[in-house]
């Protein structure tokens, strides 16, 4: 598997500059760190539109990614204040 991680609509430098998304490209797990912002919740969406990670909690954790199809994923991040969608290519 071959990730590739293109940034966009993230409107508030809060959230934009304060997470870490790596390794990319990944071959298995996708680790997405917080630094100065709380993110409250993370979730992951394929190209219908399907909910595949949901973590209203989340706490720099490693997401496992291997089971992840071709395609083009949604990676929704919030904290308190600000939301921000960043998107996801995984290529095999």
């Amino acid at each position: 598997m071959f990730l590739v991680l293109l940034l966009n609509n993230c409107n508030y430098e809060t959230i934009e500059n304060n997470i870490s998304i790596f390794p990319n490209p990944s071959s298995d797990f996708l680790t997405i760190k917080n630094f100065n912002s709380i993110i409250y919740s993370l979730q992951v969406y394929n190209q219908e539109g399907n909910l595949l990670y949901n973590n209203q909690n989340y706490k720099n954790e490693q997401i496992d990614i291997r089971n992840f199809n071709y395609g083009i994923y949604i990676l929704q991040f919030a904290d308190k204040d600000n939301t921000c969608i960043k998107k996801l290519v995984v290529n095999h």
